[in-house]
């Protein structure tokens, strides 16, 4: 499909940019003049804008509570490109040169180079020349300066390769951006040799690649409380963000071949069904980042109640019952969230958090000492469908993911009779009479899936947000947090003289109360 622009007495053709790769250059795209454009600056800059907001107006305005995330920014990205090409060819021309033989490359990094632009996200650009000289930093400077006049928030860096060799090896936050770069235009052989270095850079440097990565997240949980049920959670840096997601990708970049989360999955550290997981729920932040983006006009990645209400309508949510649109579009967010959150921490788990790295670089994978390993016998847990659950409230500790998963399966395979139902509700009953470790079981029993087979209840409580005075928390992480301070007065740091602690300590049995703070918000 093809139509016809006109801009500012200019004439292009625009062919469908969504059915090109992202991986096209801006040389590829049909986009093209049909005509002359302005000699003089201004003119020539007025013209981009217009051509600008021409190729933009119909992805914006096209996109439906359907589009994906992915298919939005790659076609904005690709946008961009377009842009971009024309904006360097300019340059080159002004100074005499055609854009293959300025000698420079124009590699877009970061987001960009991911092909993952959101409306106002920064456009960062390496331009890089062999060796610099007058005619270099001329076309550079013109070239940035276009980037600048035609309203794009430019990150930008002009290095030789040499500089960039050295960068590499010396900046890790430089090594991730070129590890996701992309050609854009200019010259496609030194956008080799950037390629070549990358990936000497990626071999000889992996260990302490993969530790920086590992701290950096670590780093980040600690500043945003590891939860990723904020109230106004950030979309990008949050626990269960982008950004998680991102790192899942880079621990996956150390091989030398296939990379990304495909690497994740070979070495046993995605399970089955969890890259499909984690893809689904990067799509949606992408689609809520870019609507968050054109709401607010603006580089805002903070996803505020007023923003959350604001965007529920344009994505599609309805309200329905008692129930307001916001609150099913923020039940979806949180379950997208939770999936990437958990999958992220199970992983950086079983690297120990940087001390064993063994997964990952072929080495002897040190196995988890705080896990509960269990064996699953088809019979037996048909007939005590919640042993494994009984054997954790003895010994405390948190189930191994790999267990997890498989206690998934069994139950939507083994466990799907009405029989198998109530031996688990009157073994769930049986184990509240011992609150030792009960929060941890439920929480348990609620990752895995049991407890929705338990209360069916909580399957339309999991990870829905209540907006009224008392619900800070999701309601299923409301209900775990009101249990486990009631768990919480049995503790022997507790003060004996304190009137609640001594309230509960006279009820001989406490499972009615236990059971209420389960229940009641159901």
């Amino acid at each position: 499909m093809e139509k016809v622009c006109v801009v500012g007495g200019l004439a292009y053709i625009i062919r469908g940019m969504n059915a090109r790769s992202s991986n096209e250059s801006a040389a590829s795209f049909d986009a093209l003049p049909l005509g002359g454009l302005s000699t003089s600056r201004e003119g020539f800059i007025q013209e981009i804008k217009q051509y600008h907001e021409a190729l933009m107006r119909p992805i914006i305005e096209g996109r439906t509570p359907k589009t994906t995330g992915r298919d939005f920014v790659r076609s904005f990205s690709r946008m961009v490109d377009t842009v971009t090409g024309l904006l360097f060819k300019r340059a080159a021309e002004e100074c005499g040169v055609t854009a293959d033989r300025a000698g420079i490359a124009v590699i877009a990094t970061g987001g960009y180079g991911r092909a993952e632009l959101a409306p106002y996200s920064d456009v960062d650009l390496l331009v890089v020349c062999r060796e610099k000289s007058p005619e270099v930093d001329a076309v550079a400077g013109a070239f940035i300066r276009y980037m600048w006049d035609v309203g794009f928030e430019l990150g930008s860096m002009v290095e030789t390769l040499v500089e960039s060799k050295v960068a590499l090896s010396r900046h890790m936050d430089t090594k991730t951006a070129l590890i996701e770069s992309r050609w854009v235009c200019g010259s496609k052989a030194i956008a080799r040799v950037i390629e070549r270095q990358i990936s000497r850079s990626r071999r000889e440097e992996r260990e302490e690649y993969l530790k920086r990565k590992i701290d950096d997240a670590l780093i980040r949980y600690d500043k945003y409380g590891h939860s990723f049920q904020l109230i106004e959670p950030n979309v990008k840096a949050s626990p269960g963000g982008m950004r998680d997601y991102q790192t899942l990708v880079w621990l996956g970049q150390v091989s030398k071949f296939k990379r990304g989360l495909g690497v994740l999955r070979r070495k046993g550290l995605l399970l089955r069904g969890e890259q499909r997981e984690l893809e689904a729920a990067y799509d949606f932040l992408l689609r809520t980042r870019v609507e968050l983006h054109l709401a607010t006009t603006s580089k805002q990645d903070q996803l505020t109640v007023a923003m959350q209400r604001k965007l529920a309508p344009v994505l599609g949510y309805r309200r329905r019952g008692d129930h307001l649109d916001v609150e099913f579009f923020m039940r979806e967010y949180y379950h997208h969230t939770r999936a990437i959150y958990r999958i992220t921490v199970d992983v950086l788990k079983e690297l120990h958090h940087g001390a064993h790295l063994g997964a990952l670089l072929g080495r002897r994978r040190v196995v988890q000492p705080d896990t509960l390993r269990a064996r699953i016998y088809g019979t037996k847990i048909r007939n005590e469908p919640l042993y494994v659950f009984e054997t954790q409230q003895e010994v405390g500790l948190p189930l191994d993911r790999a267990l997890r998963r498989r206690l998934e399966i069994v139950l939507e395979n083994d466990l799907k009779g009405p029989k198998e139902t109530r031996r688990m509700r009157t073994a769930f009953a049986n184990m509240m009479k011992n609150g030792r470790n009960l929060g941890l079981v439920v929480r348990s029993l609620h990752e895995s899936r049991f407890l929705g087979r338990i209360i069916p209840e909580y399957n339309r409580l999991t990870c829905l947000k209540r907006y009224d005075l008392y619900h800070h928390y999701t309601v299923d992480e409301h209900s775990f947090r009101v249990l486990e301070n009631i768990l919480d007065l049995a503790s022997p740091d507790r003060d004996p003289d304190d009137s609640m602690v001594r309230l509960f300590s006279e009820l001989d049995d406490k499972r009615p109360l236990y059971i209420t703070a389960l229940l009641h918000d159901v």
